[in-house]
């Protein structure tokens, strides 16, 4: 159960109260909430979401959970941010085979000694994930950038 404490909420940027409620500004990485309570709730009371249902629910719904995941302080995971990690990933990937590295060295400076060496490096997914990550770098390099700019 979530309940009113603001003060306890990570990144807190604003805090405005008035006669028709609080309104809070938190900061996350990329996404930025905006919230209206009004009332103000007491303290330590238990907070909903009203989401109308229109066209605009489900980014609504959307950005509820991330709200609630960022005041849990987890990830948002959200799709754009797993998209960007798995880019940066590639870019890195292509980069280390750029430089003639190997796939072995490669896989170490994306995920580290201690999780390479958790199993056989022939039949590891790591390796298999490290091959399909220098591949779409390779493709990125090679003009499958131009697919990003059309989003």
């Amino acid at each position: 159960m979530l309940v009113y404490a603001p003060q306890n909420w990570p990144d807190l940027r604003s805090r405005r109260t008035t006669s028709d409620g609080d309104y809070l500004i938190l900061g996350a990485r990329r996404w930025e909430h905006r919230l209206w309570l009004p009332g103000p709730p007491a303290p330590g009371a238990a907070l909903s979401v009203l989401i109308p249902v229109d066209n605009s629910t489900s980014t609504r719904s959307a950005a509820a959970l991330r709200f609630l995941r960022h005041i849990n302080e987890r990830s948002s995971g959200s799709a754009a941010e797993m998209h960007d990690k798995r880019i940066s990933e590639m870019l890195r990937a292509l980069d280390g085979h750029l430089a003639k590295a190997s796939y072995r060295d490669i896989a170490e400076q994306l995920f580290g000694h201690e999780r390479l060496n958790r199993e056989p490096w022939k039949t590891s997914s790591i390796r298999a994930m490290t091959i399909r990550l220098v591949k779409g770098g390779i493709a990125l390099m090679r003009g499958g950038y131009r697919k990003l700019l059309t989003r």
